[in-house]
């Protein structure tokens, strides 16, 4: 007979003896006492109003954590292990009412939980956390996954010009386009360790190749491996903004550390992805629910595509730290002769000591900050990031990667060339007619017009390409030669009040036959660049 295995011991957080608790038609005094004792089991947390515990699950080939909303059957499990309900009759379950008010109740007096972690990480003061188990400064949930070397306390300058070269030299045969891309790399590695010392927001980290197999995925999973001990797990470019918004928001539930868009192949960014990099709190709803969700988002998304373009109607460029890969090899799948021929063993069997360099970077930083004046360039909505990883990046003798930012808004997002052919496009159909303004309807029709009279009378000259181009660029046609009325006017509602040079599209008040768009010039010197100009059009 096979013997039964015994339940280990729990080590409550208060006390060694359960809570005893007599179940009458007082059901206030019995939820309370319910919930003052589910908060004695040693593996409860809570995260975004949820009760949470930390599980152990298979993923690429080993264990990891993973944060895990508690079941109501674990709950029900949990509770017995803390507290013995008591009837008239003797020994009792808990009631469903009473189970129900722990689950919904909100606020149950246990530790916070937002991160659950395989390596040692820095804290908001400075230090390592490299103690196993729950910290409560970062509330993170350390489970260290492989031995880690020992981090200085006061790293010296030739500690962190090592740690740098030994981390740099793992990437040398990527073809990184500029040292600048090369370093953008480098703080997206070191953000999984900087992660819990900030609470702000975490930019969005593109790896953007020339030509297909020149390493772009294997270069996000590369810094995953050494940060984690396994690779990213990937996701494919979301359908659509509803798509997007439900992909967050599983991340956020889920409590990923990062997540991998591969593969992007349609012009990126939306409004839901846009608000998630600049946000810490992630609100939406459960399909097929009306309650609203607000979880605690603390991942660092990775994203890869060939020459990716992005939405012009989003703002996603400018959040976003570019890692530009530029092979020189028609093939560059097959390529030869690599330093590491297999990298991701070798990252494996020497990660305590990789980590530790990771750490000895940023730690050396924090002590020596006190005393230094990098005088970073800003970058809104990642001020926070800015300060620890670049901060940590410019320390170390490196350039700063917002070089690689700002090359990637000037020559990657194709809104501010698009919206200046729209603007300039828009101005000529309207004096080729005579009018001030027109309005959707009116331009598709002129449009069209022009095309069947050059179908009609050869010797014309197809006008207005300029603005057929911009809409083209700007509608997502789909093949057609212009967009309907609808893809139309949502575009420009888009673009309404953004200003190139000294213009800007505006529209009238609603009228008989629709809104008329037409363009107009600021009264005071604009910047070159798009920008809202709500307090001078309203």
């Amino acid at each position: 007979m096979t013997e039964r295995r015994k339940r280990p011991m729990l080590t409550l957080r208060q006390g060694n003896s359960k809570t005893d608790i007599r179940i009458d038609a007082d059901e206030a005094r019995v939820n309370h006492e319910a919930v003052e004792a589910i908060a004695n089991h040693p593996q409860l947390y809570q995260r975004s109003g949820e009760l949470v515990s930390v599980l152990k699950r298979r993923r690429h080939g080993r264990l990891s954590p993973i944060i895990s909303p508690l079941p109501p059957a674990v709950l029900r499990s949990w509770l017995t292990d803390v507290a013995q309900f008591r009837d008239h009759h003797g020994h009792a379950h808990p009631p469903e009412w009473c189970l129900h008010y722990v689950r919904s109740v909100g606020e149950w007096g246990v530790p916070e939980l937002d991160y659950a972690v395989e390596h040692p990480v820095i804290r908001p003061d400075g230090t390592v956390l490299q103690a196993e188990g729950y910290d409560p400064v970062t509330r993170v949930m350390y489970s260290p996954s492989t031995k880690f070397e020992f981090v200085p306390d006061r790293p010296s300058q030739n500690e962190v010009i090592e740690a740098r070269e030994r981390l740099l030299d793992l990437v040398v045969d990527f073809p990184f386009a500029q040292p600048v891309h090369r370093n953008a790399w480098l703080a997206g590695l070191l953000t999984f360790f900087a992660r819990p010392a900030y609470d702000g927001a975490t930019p969005f980290f593109l790896v953007d190749g020339n030509v297909r197999g020149a390493g772009k995925s294997f270069l996000c999973h590369v810094a995953s491996l050494l940060a984690t001990g396994r690779r990213m797990d990937p996701t494919t470019q979301a359908a659509d903004e509803a798509e997007e918004g439900k992909l967050i928001t599983a991340v956020c539930r889920a409590g990923d550390v990062c997540k991998l868009i591969d593969n992007i192949t349609r012009p990126f960014g939306s409004g839901k992805f846009d608000a998630a990099l600049t946000t810490t709190t992630w609100e939406d709803r459960l399909l097929g629910q009306s309650q609203l969700l607000s979880l605690v988002h603390r991942c660092i998304w990775f994203g890869t595509g060939n020459n990716v373009q992005f939405n012009a109607r989003a703002d996603t460029a400018r959040r976003t730290l570019h890692i530009r890969l530029l092979s020189q090899e028609q093939n560059p799948e097959k390529r030869t002769g690599f330093k590491y021929p297999d990298l991701a063993g070798h990252i494996l069997r020497h990660r305590g000591r990789y980590v530790a360099d990771c750490l000895t970077l940023l730690r050396a930083y924090q002590v020596a900050k006190p005393t230094l004046n990098l005088k970073l360039k800003p970058w809104g909505s990642f001020e926070e990031w800015s300060e620890i990883v670049r901060g940590t990046i410019v320390f170390a003798g490196l350039d700063d990667p917002i070089e690689a930012h700002d090359h990637l808004t000037r020559i990657a997002d194709n809104s501010a060339s698009s919206l200046a052919n729209l603007i300039s496009g828009w101005r000529e159909l309207c004096t080729a007619h005579d009018v001030e303004g027109c309005t959707v309807r009116q331009a598709l029709e002129w449009l069209a017009e022009d095309v069947e009279y050059k179908r009609t009378s050869p010797g014309h000259t197809i006008r207005f390409n300029t603005l057929r181009d911009a809409l083209v660029e700007l509608c997502n046609t789909a093949g057609r030669p212009l967009p309907d009325a609808k893809q139309l006017g949502y575009a420009l509602r888009g673009f309404r009040g953004r200003v190139v040079g000294d213009e800007y599209l505006e529209c009238s008040d609603r009228e008989e036959g629709g809104r008329a768009w037409s363009v107009l010039k600021l009264k005071t010197k604009a910047k070159s660049e798009p920008e809202s100009i709500a307090a001078q059009v309203g």
